[in-house]
């Protein structure tokens, strides 16, 4: 208990620094074609978050599993009964959500898939972050896999998280103190495919294991209002194959499509994109898909 509370105080004064890591700074309008009013570019739009649990790997055999949740543009943290929000919309660095060039970044599958490592110094903390990235004009997924060494403890962590512009919640031109928040829309109308890719890494009993990349690929029957969802091609960095991941009939509502293991959402002005948060078999990860 006493090494959750210190790797409690750890992650609590490390949250802003790994979520600007993760892509999750507060952005400015992407370039579109979409007609609309013309704003500044340095008018933020305000971004939603989807995260999955924190898992912690002392090194030691345990692993610390903690709730990470967020409710539109608010995220808690809670760790052995200490909990800790962060409001997105205080992430006002000014640098895009998207990012513009990742070393060895490639297309997979119709969206751009890289690995971002950076290390961070601050206050007596370092943070090693070392983890693959998805992404697309709208959202941005990844795992997050940092190593974090502070106070004389040490530790690995995977914090999945999926940031984007939801289709529908917001006016996707307003100006940020004129934004009010509404229900996500689902697709009704036009093309029913996305396709992309999946990031993630191996959580087993004892300790984070190796990261996967494979494709993913969305089918919506959007009478009905719901979709099917198979990431395949799953390879570990060390070249070993997992077998294909499928959710199906997965209700679409406001927007949103969650089941078991699955929490995803329509990103862009009109459904250009979806992502999300996964949980499946030994794996834990984000997804990112472009509308075909």
């Amino acid at each position: 208990m006493r090494c959750a509370l210190r790797m409690s105080t750890v992650l609590a004064g490390t949250m802003s620094a790994a979520l600007a890591l993760a892509g999750c700074g507060s952005p400015t309008i992407p370039e579109t074609d979409i007609a609309g009013p013309t704003l500044p570019t340095s008018t933020l739009l305000p971004v939603q978050a989807i995260a999955g649990d924190t898992v912690i790997d002392d090194g030691q055999g345990t692993l610390i599993r903690s709730d990470f949740s967020c409710e539109g543009q608010l995220c808690t943290l809670t760790l052995a009964g200490e909990r800790t929000t962060l409001d997105l919309a205080d992430l006002s660095s000014g640098e895009n959500l998207i990012p513009e060039t990742v070393p060895g970044q490639r297309k997979r599958n119709g969206v751009n898939i890289g690995r971002v490592t950076e290390t961070v110094v601050q206050d007596g903390i370092r943070i090693n972050f070392d983890s693959y990235g998805v992404w697309g004009e709208h959202n941005v997924g990844t795992a997050s896999l940092m190593t974090i060494s502070a106070e004389g403890v040490a530790f690995r962590t995977a914090l999945p998280w999926s940031v984007g512009y939801p289709t529908g919640s917001f006016s996707y031109y307003c100006l940020r103190n004129e934004c009010p928040e509404r229900p996500g829309t689902n697709p009704t109308s036009g093309t029913a495919l996305w396709s992309g890719a999946m990031a993630g890494v191996k959580i087993g009993s004892l300790a984070i294991g190796e990261e996967v990349t494979g494709d993913a690929d969305l089918t919506a029957d959007l009478a009905a209002a719901t979709i099917d969802l198979t990431f395949s091609n799953i390879e570990a960095v060390s070249g070993m194959q997992s077998p294909d991941i499928a959710w199906r009939r997965v209700s679409m509502r406001d927007g949103s499509f969650n089941a078991t293991g699955l929490e995803g959402r329509f990103y862009g002005h009109d459904h250009e994109e979806a992502g999300g948060v996964f949980r499946r078999d030994g794996i834990e990860g984000a997804f990112s898909l472009a509308r075909e």
